[in-house]
């Protein structure tokens, strides 16, 4: 990848809300199973984790899904 092209990408992502470069691209995100959403010492949650079919990168559980996961989980643990 050229060094034109990762700038633009950075850009990109900049401008997306820091979404994912794979998702500022267009590419189609894939499942390939789940990790723990480490929401607390002891949780029990878990988080999809997504392949890009164009490239391959993988978001480690870095999605949007996870993001409301977590969410939801901190906030049951604060009513409790």
């Amino acid at each position: 990848m050229t060094t034109e092209l990762k700038r633009l990408i950075s850009m990109a992502t900049s401008e997306a809300g820091g979404a994912h470069p794979c998702e500022v691209l267009g590419h189609k995100w894939v499942s390939i199973g789940g990790c723990n959403a480490a929401c607390s010492d002891d949780c029990g949650c878990s988080v999809p984790v997504n392949e890009c079919e164009v490239c391959g990168d993988c978001d480690y559980g870095d999605n949007n899904d996870a993001r409301e996961t977590r969410e939801e989980c901190a906030l049951l643990n604060a009513s409790q």
